[in-house]
């Protein structure tokens, strides 16, 4: 009796099928996230400037971007008035002046660095301006010692009450300037920072509410928003020209063209410290404070997100356009993550990492190939 031989092979049946899949599915994605965890590549690079690689953060973008915009806001509450060419005791003089305009607070922040002619006769025109904070400098000697207060000739005659620290919040001279601090726990006790002194004498439930966000961040540092922002700036000769600008407003007094004192910010990268003092300030006045997504909801958007992109590359990898179609997907992809992003800090002040969905669509599709790879080791058929 001639028996014929099933030539047709027997078809996995719909729960093989299904669980094959599935394997391939958490297999994939947990691969994905292990090379994620490795964190052998900085994704926040990719989008850096070749100069700033080393220090770069996807907040440093939002700004890049959100300052190029046509749109640009007047600073109603800050006037700015350089004195690059100016003598001691014609600042001092200038100072005088402003303060018969009314001003709100005065801001200085300009160091003298040695005794002069008529120091004595400053010191007296310093006493009688109740508005004013002059700058101070701190050091810190570590976790041990802390922060210290630096000498500062002449101001140190003065009430702590009328000095503001002016150091910038970076650890070396390279360093992006994105945060202040608000205030500093030294030797000499309890000193604020130079834009929280000025705020305090205006706007003091502002600075209440700084202290809110800062406890709610759970850090010592703000975040400075540098939003599209202008501020007005006067000549000295104008000041008694036109004293209704500076009624009621913080009059920051400081040089703009001092090689010494510019500083890299995500904005720009030769940005003068006075600046940086006044959008600190504009930060605590305005209220407008950036806020970073919580660490887990970094995680789950960029776990959809990874798992989209694994889904579709399952879905599609068979057609023979299948890969063509996945690079055009992925790059969609990494332009909707920008996109969101964007407005998200725009309208909303909220700061994405891009380094998390980033990351992870681009070692989904490395973890796809790689458990391709694992499978052909062990001779199991791929998807």
């Amino acid at each position: 009796m001639n028996q014929t031989k099933d030539t047709n092979p027997k078809k996995p049946d719909k729960r093989t099928k299904i669980k094959k899949i599935v394997v391939n599915f958490v297999g994939i994605l947990l691969l994905a996230i292990g090379l994620f965890c490795l964190k052998a590549c900085n994704f926040n690079a990719l989008l850096s400037p070749a100069e700033r690689v080393t220090d770069y953060q996807s907040s440093d973008f939002y700004q890049m971007v959100s300052n190029s915009r046509n749109e640009r806001n007047l600073d109603s509450n800050v006037v700015i008035v350089p004195v690059d060419s100016l003598q001691r005791m014609e600042i001092v003089m200038l100072m005088s002046d402003i303060a018969i305009c009314n001003p709100a607070a005065i801001g200085l922040d300009v160091m003298f660095a040695f005794p002069n002619e008529g120091d004595s006769l400053i010191l007296e025109m310093l006493h009688d301006m109740p508005s004013l904070v002059l700058p101070m400098g701190v050091d810190n000697l570590g976790d041990t010692l802390g922060w210290v207060t630096k000498e500062a000739y002449l101001f140190d005659e003065m009430p702590k009450e009328n000095r503001g620290v002016v150091n910038m919040d970076i650890d070396s001279p390279y360093g992006v300037v994105r945060t202040f601090r608000p205030s500093y726990e030294t030797n000499q006790g309890h000193v604020l920072n130079m834009a929280t002194a000025l705020a305090l004498r205006t706007a003091p439930e502002a600075v209440e509410r700084m202290k809110q966000v800062c406890e709610q961040q759970g850090g010592e540092a703000i975040h400075i928003n540098y939003d599209a922002r202008e501020y007005v700036t006067m000549n000295p000769s104008e000041v008694l020209q036109h004293p209704e600008m500076l009624e009621h407003k913080i009059v920051l007094i400081g040089m703009l063209n001092n090689p010494q004192d510019v500083h890299i910010t995500p904005i720009d990268e030769y940005m003068p410290g006075l600046l940086i003092h006044a959008h600190a300030l504009s930060t605590i006045l305005n209220g407008d404070y950036l806020t970073t997504l919580p660490r887990w909801a970094q995680w789950v958007l960029g776990l959809l997100l990874c798992i989209c992109f694994v889904v579709v590359r399952m879905l599609v990898g068979k057609y023979r356009a299948g890969s063509l179609f996945m690079r055009i997907f992925q790059i969609f992809m990494l332009l909707l993550i920008i996109v969101i992003g964007t407005l998200l800090f725009i309208h909303h002040h909220v700061i994405v990492e891009l380094s998390f969905p980033l990351a992870l669509i681009a070692l989904g599709q490395l973890a796809l190939d790689l458990w391709n790879g694992i499978l052909g080791l062990f001779r199991i058929k791929n998807l």
